[in-house]
């Protein structure tokens, strides 16, 4: 403290202990005494990593400065030279931070590219001797050259019954233009275009009704996601199976929502040049399809045969190296088309500004970064199935729980007529986490702790575990399904291990190309909130026995939750016995949560003899056996870094 204010607040003390003052009397200058010894030692410093200490965060002038930065990369597509800059750039700042014992993971990658947008060159459109504006390209979808192609056109409306479209000997040599469905009529609730069920939500003003197809006006990042996840549907079953000329795809979007789309998922490369149209400019091109007009489409793309890497590295706990090291993995993809789509990576540099301000000998655990690159390649992760993770085991190794971060500071957009723009709200962030009611309850504490608006707390099945759960969300529906579920295989398949996944909402910002976005479609403040949640998380990750966050506790229970009257033995009343089930567990699980795993482990028995006694075989096997994996778990006891 400094001298000066030190004897001020003494005075104002002795002041204040003889009377104070009555406010009309001048108070005469006191004379400061000799400092006292101190009555007891000063308390203990604050665990930084029990709560977040805002002069380690990253500030908002280095937030505004990363963002404005990646803005200034553009795309950044595996393969491409922007790609390898950006990726630089997360090298530079990892050693920057401590970070030690770097893999460059390459792959060989046949990488398409064309002018990205608002660079237009590459791409173009004339419709009945008239040019047209192209709001973007049809992704990998093949190369007319400079001179393009052209031919007659023919509409394919996807909502006719099949006997009404055109065969396949009708489209082939044609311009095929593609009259995209409306959205408020495009599928049904449940596919992508609305909410599902939840463990928690914030301002849920903001949100539309579980199950309700979304409103335009609400929010038009839904209609943006199904309107462009249709490139493998149209491009390579219809237009090229039946061998067209070239596609002109007609979206359901307003122009400043399509322009610079990009369609997902990522289709492999395939022959059937394509451009996209956004409503407005595709109602000519439909009209002169429908008339058997000519079109010439021109997309010039080049293929070029590149190595993108993926990158590890490590950020060293108190016993990296050693056989007792324990390791959290931080894991996010790097490339795509805009800044909040491929900036988790972004994310994950805030979270290591923090950890780095920490000593090693303070970090109780190892943090293993992986920047995956294979989101956006052609066909996806599927077909580059060269994952570091599951190419070298000994990755694994030590590994207890971790985190999966995208898509962060998002701006929500709406759609009113052909207005477009920003709502005043962020997109709304999504905290993933496995059906364990602890991790749920730890998810919840920190989205409240931390203020995260419009946040969204679930528990969906993940990939890897299938139908090994299914669990229901506080409105008694499904929690739907797991957004970037890939992220999470690492922690089911190295032994079902406690992560969560931090993911924020990302078509009207993530869908386009769009820069600069900062400002516009990313929010440096927004971004922070999610570091924040990201690395609360990860602080009790860090700290906690991560035994009682295992999965297969929450599995567990909504195995038992989920039993229905056809699963019991006749005789057995269903309601009854699945309640009194539900409080057996509940019992031992609390148990867990106090660290008594002894008294958990003696009363796991019993519940499993009672589930056998009273539930069909068939429907008994998958609860038996996740009942084994928690004896398993209890036996083993807490896991705690040592």
């Amino acid at each position: 403290m400094n001298r000066s204010l030190s004897a001020l607040m003494m005075a104002v003390a002795a002041l204040a202990a003889c009377g104070g003052n009555d406010g009309d009397t001048p108070v005469a200058a006191a004379p400061v005494p000799a400092p006292a010894p101190a009555a007891s030692a000063p308390a203990t410093a604050k665990d930084p990593l029990s709560y977040i200490d805002e002069t380690k965060m990253i500030t908002s002038a280095e937030a505004k400065e990363w963002l404005v930065t990646k803005d200034n990369y553009g795309p950044a597509y595996a393969g491409s030279a922007k790609y390898d800059a950006y990726i630089a750039f997360l090298e530079k700042k990892m050693r920057e931070y401590g970070l030690v014992d770097f893999t460059r993971y390459t792959f060989p990658y046949s990488f398409w590219e064309t002018t990205e947008w608002p660079d237009k060159s590459g791409w173009s459109l004339t419709s009945d001797g008239t040019k047209v504006d192209v709001a973007s390209y049809a992704t990998n979808s093949g190369n007319t050259g400079t001179a393009g192609v052209t031919g007659q056109m023919i509409v394919y409306d996807p909502t006719l019954p099949a006997a009404q479209r055109p065969t396949a000997a009708q489209m082939k040599g044609k311009i095929v233009v593609i009259k995209h469905p409306a959205y408020a009529t495009q599928s049904t609730p449940g596919t992508g275009n609305s909410l599902s069920d939840y463990e928690y939500r914030s301002d849920p003003e903001t949100f539309a009704q579980v199950g309700e197809i979304m409103p335009l006006n609400k929010d038009a990042d839904f209609r943006n996601r199904t309107q462009l996840s249709t490139a493998t549907t149209y491009g390579i079953n219809v237009c090229q199976a039946a061998g067209g000329l070239a596609a002109i795809w007609v979206l359901d979007m307003s122009p400043l929502a399509a322009q610079g789309a990009r369609q997902h998922g990522t289709p492999r490369h395939y022959n059937c040049p394509g451009v996209l149209l956004d409503r407005n400019a595709g109602q000519k091109v439909l009209a002169d399809a429908a008339a058997g007009k000519t079109a010439t489409v021109t997309l010039n793309a080049t293929v070029k045969d590149t190595r993108p890497a993926q990158l590890i590295a490590y950020l060293p706990g108190k016993n990296y190296g050693k056989a007792n090291d324990q390791k959290l993995l931080m894991v996010t993809h790097t490339e795509g088309q805009s800044n909040v789509e491929d900036n988790g990576s972004l994310g994950i540099m805030g979270v290591l500004h923090y950890y780095a301000k920490i000593p090693q000998a303070q970090r109780p655990r190892t943090i293993m970064v992986y920047l995956d690159n294979r989101h956006f390649v052609a066909g996806a992760e599927s077909a580059y199935p060269f994952d570091y993770m599951e190419d070298f085991p000994d990755a694994a190794q030590g590994l207890v729980g971790g985190l999966a971060m995208e898509h962060f500071g998002g701006v929500q957009f709406n759609e009113v007529g052909d207005d477009y723009k920003g709502t005043g709200w962020p997109a709304h962030t999504s905290v993933y986490t496995f059906p364990n009611q602890l991790a749920t309850e730890t998810a919840i504490s920190i989205v409240k702790e931390v203020k995260q608006q419009r946040a969204n707390v679930a528990a969906p099945p993940a990939t890897g575990l299938g139908s090994v759960y299914s669990k229901p969300g506080v409105n008694g529906k499904s929690q739907g399904f797991w957004y970037g579920p890939g992220f999470m295989s690492a922690f089911v398949e190295h032994g079902r291990l406690p992560a969560f996944h931090v993911t924020g909402d990302w078509p009207s910002a993530g869908y386009q190309a769009y820069y600069p976005s900062v400002g516009v479609r990313v929010d440096p403040e927004y971004f922070r909130t999610n570091v924040r949640t990201s690395l609360r998380l990860l602080q009790t990750l860090s700290t906690e026995d991560l035994t009682k966050y295992a999965p297969d506790w929450g599995i567990v229970r909504a195995n038992i939750a989920a039993l229905t009257a056809a699963n019991f033995q006749t005789g057995i009343a269903a309601d009854a016995a699945r309640t009194e089930l539900l409080a057996q567990f509940d019992a031992i699980f609390t148990l867990v949560r106090n660290g008594d795993y002894a008294n958990a482990s003696l009363q796991l028995p019993a519940l499993r003899t009672k589930l056998q006694s009273q539930v069909v075989a068939e429907a008994a096997s998958n609860p038996l056996a996740n009942i084994d994996r928690v004896i398993a778990l209890a036996k083993k006891g807490a896991n705690l870094p040592s």
